[in-house]
């Protein structure tokens, strides 16, 4: 995943800038969810890249990111994949936050086991 902004750095709640990531996935990719039924992975559809970007005069602007992917790997295991980008920090950096599900048997099928359940 790689974060562009311009200006690099900029005055958080205040400014307006140019960003756009770029997610990057190996294998068959990625392709958004969009039904509120998430736990089964689409069969087609995926892409290796995906590029979402906010331009500062956009009348609808906004300076984070929250989606969700389905994500087939190159090893033939699907998955899922919550993103939360915060494009504002006042540092070079910025918050990112993932959350990610994986099928490890290949099965489209991302419905929680219980039975699976880490126990430690």
């Amino acid at each position: 995943m790689t974060l562009t902004r311009t200006p690099l750095q900029v005055k958080r709640g205040v400014d307006h800038f140019d960003w756009k990531v770029k997610i990057e996935v190996q294998g068959e990719g990625l392709v958004e969810a969009t039904n509120s039924y998430q736990n089964l992975a689409p069969e087609k559809g995926y892409q290796s890249t995906v590029v979402l970007a906010q331009t500062k005069d956009n009348p609808n602007w906004t300076q984070s990111l929250t989606r969700t992917f389905y994500v087939h790997t190159a090893k033939g295991q699907y998955g899922r994949v919550f993103i939360d980008l915060a494009a504002d920090s006042e540092r070079p950096d910025t918050g990112l936050s993932i959350e990610a599900w994986l099928n490890p048997s290949g099965s489209r099928n991302l419905e929680f086991d219980e039975a699976k359940r880490f126990k430690p």
